[in-house]
């Protein structure tokens, strides 16, 4: 019998197109996103971006100093190319622990919609809390109802048998910082304050799970070479490498650690976890209509419950054939006109499936 498999998903944050310079072009020595996948996509590895939904322009690249961000378009060629996946960072990289709840949904359940009219129908895998703001609160009440997990910055191993309420997802990042051999000058914290390189010997192990386990590396913009002041990639030995801003990794290191992952690791976007390890993840919920108005009433005003098999769930209702928008129980309307009406409401899991509309028909008397 063929042994279990362990998974890993290889995350680009915010799926950087490259380094922007003072005049928001890309800086010399910065890897492009295309090669980082190539490289990731040749080994048989399904590479996983992650993506704030308001930096995405539809055709054209937009700068955000320090980084260039790819559009729609380059974003959905690379999926074809490449198999590129992504995950939601958010729709504006707001701070979850600062804005109220109305804005937590619209920052992350919200962006869903935004991935799925781009072609991107697994962005439901993780939720990447803007600058690791998660609270408990908004990752149990809002985020686990439409992902199956909320990213949560973290030394520790997913595990199968350890996946439970809220649903966080821990993530190792990769990052610059000074370098990490004590005789040479980059050594010192100066270079990069309070961070060291992230040494490939290190994270090497992370690279390949045991049976059950599921580690996610993230990385941000790759670089090669050295720029003065900025990085450093060209010594041999990786502990002398280094990077002023944090955000930054040397591209050879990278490939160094891709060429570490050994079989039968699987790596996959969180996704393709979540279908696996969740039994529930393949079951399409479906939703109920507990209570509403009475046919032939004279109310003009009306108010419907309604409930789903699965507690991870959010929901859509329309009237009347109107767009569908997000709700929740109770939906409630006003100044209903007389004649008839019809309430649907449709389920969608923290997997990504959507289950058929429950209705509620009535007529209101003239």
């Amino acid at each position: 019998m063929a042994a279990r498999p362990g998974y890993l998903t290889i995350m680009l944050d915010r799926s950087q197109l490259a380094q922007a310079d003072a005049a928001c072009q890309q800086q010399a020595g910065s890897v492009p996103m295309p090669d980082v996948l190539a490289e990731i996509a040749r080994r048989g590895m399904t590479p996983t971006g992650t993506v704030v939904t308001s930096f995405v322009k539809e055709t054209t690249v937009s700068c955000k100093k320090p980084a260039l961000y790819p559009s729609w378009a380059d974003l959905q060629a690379w999926q074809t190319q490449y198999g590129l996946e992504l995950v939601s960072s958010g729709a504006t990289k707001a701070k979850f622990n600062q804005i109220d709840a109305a804005h937590q949904w619209s920052e992350s359940c919200g962006t869903l919609p935004v991935f799925q009219a781009h072609g991107f129908n697994r962005a439901w895998g993780l939720f990447g809390y803007p600058n690791d703001s998660w609270t408990v609160d908004a990752q149990s009440s809002i985020v686990a109802n439409c992902f199956a997990w909320g990213r949560d910055y973290a030394n520790k191993i997913n595990t199968r048998s350890g996946q439970a309420s809220p649903w966080f997802g821990y993530v190792k990042q990769l990052v610059g910082g000074s370098c990490n051999d004590p005789a040479l000058p980059c050594y010192n914290p100066a270079v990069a304050p309070g961070k060291r390189y992230t040494l490939p010997s290190t994270i090497s192990k992370w690279m390949t799970p045991h049976t059950d386990a599921w580690r996610v590396i993230q990385i941000y913009r790759l670089v090669d070479g050295a720029q003065p002041g900025l990085w450093d990639c060209t010594a041999a030995d990786p502990r002398a490498h280094w990077a002023a801003v944090t955000e930054t990794y040397c591209f050879g290191d990278l490939k160094t650690l891709l060429d570490a992952v050994q079989p039968p690791t699987v790596v996959t976007d969180p996704a393709g976890v979540a279908r696996i390890w969740n039994p529930d993840a393949l079951d399409t919920p479906t939703a109920t209509v507990l209570t509403g108005p009475a046919d032939g009433t004279p109310d003009t005003t009306a108010q419907l419950t309604f409930s789903a098999s699965s507690p991870r769930v959010t929901f859509t209702c329309s009237l009347d054939g109107a767009a569908a928008a997000p709700c929740a129980s109770p939906a409630s309307y006003t100044d209903l006109a007389a004649g008839p009406h019809t309430f649907q409401v449709w389920p969608t899991d923290a997997f990504g499936n959507c289950g058929p509309a429950a209705a509620w028909s009535w007529s209101i008397a003239g």
